[in-house]
């Protein structure tokens, strides 16, 4: 797995289409009365929509997530992601509002689906036609 920076935050934002990804799995795990680790996976598309992929996103000593379903809506089918740094945490968001101007984290904080941690790690897999 490798860690998550600002850099591979660009570089993953530019090299895959994550609108219309679908969200495979969401899964919290306590580790101890302090510490809550999350691990989010989802199946993407590369932009050119020629391969498929498995991303896997580990998020280490999470601060703070929200994942709730309203009616009318789907959180099986991601319409966009968003990711950033904010006080050295990072933040993925799978439902943004539409951006003017720079993201705050109030931006991330108002969505129905949200994750911060203290760190995250990633591992792309492709998965091959059969």
């Amino acid at each position: 797995m490798e860690p998550i920076d600002r850099t591979r935050i660009y570089e993953l934002m530019n090299k895959y289409s994550f609108s219309g990804a679908t969200l495979r799995s969401f899964r919290v795990q306590h580790r101890s009365k302090s510490q809550l680790n999350a691990t989010l996976v989802i199946s993407l598309l590369n932009k050119n929509r020629t391969k498929r992929y498995r991303l896997k996103i580990v998020f280490f000593n999470v601060v703070e997530f929200r994942f709730q379903k309203r009616p009318n809506s789907s959180l099986k089918r991601i319409s966009d992601v968003r990711m950033a740094f904010f006080n050295e945490q990072f933040f993925m968001n799978l439902d943004p509002y539409e951006e003017i101007g720079l993201p705050t984290v109030a931006d991330f904080r108002n969505s129905d689906a949200f994750l911060g941690s203290e760190r995250a790690e990633y591992e792309l897999e492709e998965i091959l036609k059969k």
